[in-house]
């Protein structure tokens, strides 16, 4: 296990390194820059003012020079400043990190909670009338944008009904409230997104799941354990499930990133100030330095994710263990 996890680690620092050096020559690749969102639309500013603004950012040296300096910060634990507002880049991800957090939690609790009954009782039942309307059902939900799910949410809970709040995390004058109130709430704030998420979500873990039980429940042991008189719960969740979430942490792996990326369109919509939001602003006025502090926060979650997959996967199979002992 330590051998596969220094291997692991030995490909993790280069491949990181690849990536922030795409992501920072790719960045600057785009029409306009950070001195471009502040100047041209005062024409009270003159060239030889922002020219010093392309000096004060150090956006007048080579991008590998740029590059160079940023990494050497970057290697000390500092992102930088933001070009917007002065706020250091890690403060401004800080305050971002919470709310993300905690809504990506919470959808991927409740799609869990949803798609593992669903995908076992499906496999269970294949070719039954229940599987093809649970995959009916899984499909239709595939198949609606969530930025189109989004808006009828809150066009019906929001405003014909006006069961929840619209945007936002907390309500107007919340504070004479106490805190179990203020908790409550946030929850309020946090149905519809979550909900949108969980929507979006729940086909993939469901199918992904159904296909993975159906392999199991053709092996021989399985056949063996009904022959046992094992009962089929037992038969299902005892021996089919245990072994067909092999293949299902891998997808849990992948799914670290997206717990503080963010999206971009739900949080949008719901004018939440998440991770996604923060990143599609800081592109828009192409603040570099929190957009570098992003991309490096997603690689290392998207490393981190894969690593914590191939341990859970060696862990859960020993064979995975042998094998890579005796490569």
């Amino acid at each position: 296990m330590i051998g596969l996890l220094a291997r692991r680690l030995a490909w993790t620092l280069p491949v990181l390194l690849g990536i922030t050096v795409v992501s920072f020559f790719t960045m600057h690749l785009a029409p306009g820059g950070p001195t471009d969102v502040i100047t041209d639309l005062n024409i009270k500013i003159s060239l030889q003012a922002k020219a010093e603004l392309v000096k004060l950012y150090g956006l007048d040296r080579p991008l590998p020079q740029q590059y160079l300096a940023w990494l050497a910060r970057c290697l000390r634990g500092d992102f930088g400043r933001s070009f917007k507002d002065g706020r250091t880049v890690s403060t401004k991800i800080a305050e971002r990190i919470p709310v993300t957090l905690t809504i990506n939690l919470a959808a991927l609790f409740l799609i869990l909670l949803a798609a593992i009954p669903l995908g076992v009782s499906s496999a269970a039942a294949e070719g039954s009338l229940w599987d093809h309307g649970t995959g009916l059902f899984l499909f239709i939900l595939f198949a609606l944008p969530s930025f189109w799910v989004a808006i009828l949410g809150l066009d019906l809970f929001g405003v014909r009904l006006a069961w929840l709040p619209v945007s936002g995390l907390s309500s107007l004058g919340i504070q004479p409230l106490s805190m179990m109130e203020r908790l409550a709430d946030g929850a309020r704030h946090l149905i519809l997104p979550v909900g949108v998420m969980v929507l979006g979500g729940l086909t993939g873990y469901a199918r992904y799941l159904r296909s993975s039980v159906l392999n199991v429940l053709k092996q021989d042991y399985i056949r063996t354990a009904v022959a046992k008189g094992l009962s089929e719960k037992a038969v299902l969740y005892r021996h089919a499930l245990r072994n067909a979430l092999l293949p299902f942490i891998t997808l849990l792996g992948l799914s670290v990133p997206g717990l503080l990326g963010g999206s971009v369109i739900l949080e949008s919509i719901f004018a939440i100030p998440g991770m996604g939001r923060l990143f599609f602003d800081s592109v828009m006025s192409r603040d570099y330095p929190v957009i570098m502090g992003l991309l490096v926060l997603g690689a290392v979650l998207t490393l981190i994710g894969n690593l914590l997959a191939d341990l859970a996967y060696a862990l859960a199979d020993p064979r995975i263990r042998y094998e890579e002992e005796a490569g």
